[in-house]
């Protein structure tokens, strides 16, 4: 394909976190995680930056508030 660059994600799912802002997070049943040097255990909720709460969310240890 003409002009097509090689790292181009044509066809690839691309999520967009730039420029999201902080959000409430709350820990998912049965998760127990570490950020930042604090453990967070089901049903906690604390503050993350958009971009990470989504990839947390993603993964399932969090559900976004």
């Amino acid at each position: 394909m003409a002009g097509k660059k090689e790292d181009d994600p044509v066809g690839e799912a691309v999520r967009v976190t730039r420029g999201m802002p902080d959000v409430t997070v709350r820990v998912m049943a049965g998760v127990t995680m570490n950020h930042e040097g604090t453990e967070y255990k089901e049903g906690d909720e604390f503050e993350l930056s958009g971009p990470m709460a989504e990839s947390f969310a993603f993964d399932g240890a969090v559900e976004i508030i």
